[in-house]
């Protein structure tokens, strides 16, 4: 009997496009995103950037709150030097002061409200800073 992935792969090579196949089950019967009931939407570059760096944010602020990181520029130099983060941007923590924490928060609530809590719960320290007006680098800098 094939692995599942196998057949996965095999359907995938004859008619059917990745972007028509959802998922498998049990004997290899192929849903479509209709028949699977999942409905489709666009997504924006902007909401994309925001859906993958705003959690790097958030668990920033998180590990600053924790006291693993004494600084948020420190979370900024292991993200840029040791995972490549785009140096002009700063880091995650810059990046957030940069865009404004009150913007990140929000949008962080709005994605909490539309995909739930699970991933998307704001950090207390990101909602303190966010409703004081506040920077990370504000906050780091009453911390020494």
């Amino acid at each position: 009997m094939d692995a599942p992935l196998t057949r996965y792969v095999d359907v995938v090579r004859s008619s059917f496009t990745l972007g028509s196949v959802e998922h498998l089950e049990g004997a290899g019967h192929i849903l479509s995103r209709r028949e699977a009931g999942i409905e489709t939407s666009e997504v924006s570059d902007q909401e994309i950037l925001e859906r993958c760096l705003y959690p790097l944010i958030n668990e920033g602020a998180l590990i600053l709150e924790e006291g693993i990181a004494q600084r948020p520029s420190d979370i900024d130099v292991v993200y840029v030097f040791g995972y490549a983060f785009p140096a002009p941007k700063g880091g995650p923590m810059h990046y957030a002061d940069h865009v404004g924490l009150k913007n990140v928060y929000d949008k962080i609530c709005e994605f909490r409200d539309r995909y739930g809590e699970e991933y998307w719960k704001p950090a207390p320290l990101l909602e303190k800073l966010a409703k004081e007006g506040k920077t990370f680098a504000q906050w780091g800098a009453e911390q020494e």
